[in-house]
Order: structure tokens, then C-alpha cells, then sequence
């Protein structure tokens, strides 16, 4: 290969697979971020009126709020309140998340329409102008108290989290981690700049190289790569580009299903997957216990109406035995009323089967991206002897 062909390779690396793939690393590490924020949230306590009463002043500490907008003031200061009380929330350079409806099935058991909603939205508190009264909101973070007010703020270097949402409260946090993660992290917010980029300069180094005719082959190779961000959608290898995306999708689902699988497990430290009963102290009070079963009968009376998981492709086993997840006491009944304290029954251990869902997710990936390749190589093969023949 001489030095022009070289060039040619380089900018084909750089603007189909560089700077695409740089994005695609930072849209996967923003999401993981949101999904361990909303999980973290969880595992605070929520505000009461008594923490409030007698928290004094100044910074308590980090904590929950789960409630509705009674009024925006016009200094990014937003009233929230639920049945008991009232907050305020210091929403300026504050990032808002905007989570979809989409209620569980009647049976409460996972389907692919719950898994794959739509990705939650993001935006800055100050490109918001309005929203109506009675809008349902999560904040979590630093918690100050003046004049007896609960204020949210950010504060210490810990920015609020804030998530709008519609629909049932129960269902904030499976369909936060189920719908945070992109759709397909290549097509990103530079994906589209760098497929241009890079076609148009190889379509002009393609027009200077045709200029000279001891470089046919030199413009060949170049006119070829301009092409590569249609060419997939060109049959035979258009075929290979459908199968690549249903591939991808699976390998979604069961990352997706990994983190729910997960999310029981939040509570407890140090497991290995052997376990058979573990408990551990919730935020506000009570316990939360995973409790062996023999049976999806046993793991229901323990739970009463619980979120079952059914696994939804070969390979994801539990071995037969289930396992309840549940809260036990609550001292009062505003601890034992948090929605984000859910009721399981799981046919494994969560975090077995968890890894289970990874490692078919990898092969899901893996494949799709072979098979992509396998699509675009063809095509490339065809282009070239189409043009070899015309040249």
C-alpha cells in the first residue's frame, strides 16, 4: 500500500469507527451514571416532617422526595409537595429526567414492550418554561432547612437528581433502569458528523485522484469507503444490516434485564450466589429479606402480589429453585409505603442469573457486530468488482 492509501484508511478509521466509537463510549458511561444515580436515590431516606422539625438548620444530609409540582418560582425554585408535606428544590444548572408512561402488565411480568420504552429524555431545568401543576417528581440529593422549610440544593459537589414522570409511582425505578441506556450507543450525537466528514473528503480525494490515471486504483479504494455509510443498506447486505439490529436488540433486553435482575440486590453486600436468606435495614426503617423457596406458590404467599421475572431466552436458568423478595415490619406506615421497595419473586438467584443475562447479552453484541461486518464486507466486495468493470 503506498502512502495515499494509507490516508485514505486513516480517514476511513477515524470517521466510521473513531470518533463514532469515542461517543459511543461516553453515551454508555452517562447512562451507567444516571442508572447507579437512580439506584443510589433508593437507598436514601425519604423526608418527613419530623426530620425536618428536628433537623434544625443548615445541611442535613442527602435524601428522598417523592411527590408533585405545586408552583415554580422565577429563580429555578420549584414547590413540590406530598400528602404530608411541602419542599423546595434548587433546580438551577440542574439536569431534568423526563421518563415515559408505560404501565406493567396486568400480570406484572416483564415484557420486551416494558424493556424497551422509549429512553428517557434529559434536559436543563432553564430550557424548561413551564410545567403544569399536579406534575409527579423524584428529587434526591443534599437537603438544607431554613425557617423550618426543607430545601433541596445542589451542595458539596453533589449535584440533584431530578425525574419527571407520569404513571404509576410503583413503577419510577424498574422503568428508569430498564429504558436508561441508549438505543444503539454508535449513533450518537457525533455519529452523523463524522459519516459526513469522512464521506465527503474521501468523494473528494476520490474526484483529485481520478485526475491522474497511474492512481485508478488509488480513487477505486477511495470512492469505495465514500460510500460506507449506505452501503449496508444495499442488498445482499441490507439483510445482514436487519439481523445485525434485531441481534443488537436482544443483546438490549437482556442487559436491560441484567440491571433489574440486579436491583433486589441493592440492599444487601458480599454475595457470592449461594446465598439462601439474607436481610438487611431499608432507608426508612424495616427490613428487607430474600428468603429461599421451593416453589413460584411458596415465593408468592411470601410476597403476596409480586413482580415475577421470567426468563426469555435459551440459556438463562435459574435451576428451579425461587427466591422472595420482600419487606418485613416498617415500625410505621410511612416507611412501609415506599414505592421503590418492591416485591419479588425471581426463579434463581438474582445475581446468577444476572450473569447469566450478561454473558448472552456479550454473545447477542458480538454477533451482531460479526454479522454487521460480514454485511458491509460483502457489499464491499461487489461495489469493487462493479466498479472495476466500469472503470
Amino acid at each position: 500500500m503506498n502512502n495515499l492509501e494509507y490516508l485514505i484508511l486513516l480517514i476511513a478509521v477515524l470517521a466510521y469507527l473513531g470518533l463514532p466509537g469515542v461517543g459511543a463510549f461516553l453515551v454508555r458511561s452517562k447512562w451507567r451514571h444516571f442508572r447507579r444515580r437512580v439506584v443510589g436515590s433508593t437507598l436514601l431516606p425519604r423526608i418527613d416532617f419530623k426530620t425536618i422539625r428536628e433537623g434544625g438548620g443548615g445541611l442535613l444530609g442527602e435524601y428522598r422526595f417523592l411527590g408533585y409540582l405545586q408552583a415554580i418560582q422565577e429563580d429555578d425554585t420549584v414547590w413540590i409537595r406530598n400528602e404530608e408535606l411541602t419542599v423546595r428544590a434548587d433546580l438551577s444548572n440542574v439536569t431534568v429526567y423526563l421518563l415515559s408512561s408505560s404501565p406493567l402488565a396486568e400480570s406484572l411480568e416483564m415484557r420486551e414492550e416494558y424493556l424497551l420504552e422509549g429512553v428517557p429524555g434529559q434536559v436543563s431545568w432553564s430550557r424548561i418554561s413551564s410545567l403544569p401543576e399536579g406534575t409527579e417528581m423524584v428529587v434526591s440529593g443534599p437537603l438544607l432547612v431554613e425557617g423550618g422549610t426543607g430545601i433541596f440544593k445542589s451542595a458539596q459537589g453533589t449535584d440533584l437528581m431530578v425525574l419527571i414522570y407520569d404513571g404509576s409511582m410503583a413503577e419510577i425505578l424498574r422503568r428508569a433502569i430498564s429504558t436508561g441506556r441508549h438505543r444503539n450507543e454508535y449513533w450518537n450525537l457525533f455519529t452523523p458528523a463524522a459519516l459526513i466528514a469522512g464521506s465527503l473528503s474521501l468523494f473528494l480525494l476520490t474526484y483529485i485522484f481520478l485526475r491522474d490515471p497511474m492512481l485508478k486504483s488509488t480513487a477505486l479504494l477511495s470512492f469505495t469507503f465514500a460510500l460506507t455509510p449506505i452501503l449496508p443498506l444495499f442488498p445482499p447486505g441490507a439483510g445482514f444490516f436487519f439481523l445485525y439490529r434485531a441481534l443488537w436488540k436482544r443483546g438490549r433486553i437482556l442487559r436491560a434485564e441484567r440491571d433489574l435482575l440486579r436491583l433486589p440486590l441493592r440492599y444487601f453486600s458480599s454475595l457470592t450466589g449461594e446465598e439462601r436468606t439474607l436481610q438487611a435495614p431499608l432507608p426508612d426503617g424495616g427490613t428487607y429479606r430474600m428468603e429461599l423457596c421451593v416453589s413460584e406458590e411458596e415465593a408468592a404467599a411470601k410476597t403476596g402480589n409480586p413482580i415475577t421475572w421470567r426468563g426469555r431466552y435459551p440459556g438463562i436458568d435459574g435451576g428451579g429453585d425461587w427466591y422472595a423478595f420482600f419487606m418485613e415490619g416498617g415500625g410505621d406506615e410511612y416507611s412501609a409505603s415506599d414505592p421503590m421497595v418492591e416485591s419479588l419473586a425471581i426463579p434463581g438467584h438474582p445475581s446468577l442469573l444476572a450473569r447469566q443475562c450478561q454473558r448472552q447479552a456479550e454473545k447477542y453484541e458480538i454477533s451482531s457486530i460479526a454479522i454487521f461486518l460480514a454485511g458491509i464486507l460483502i457489499n464491499y466486495w461487489i461495489l469493487i468488482l462493479i466498479l472495476r468493470s466500469v472503470i
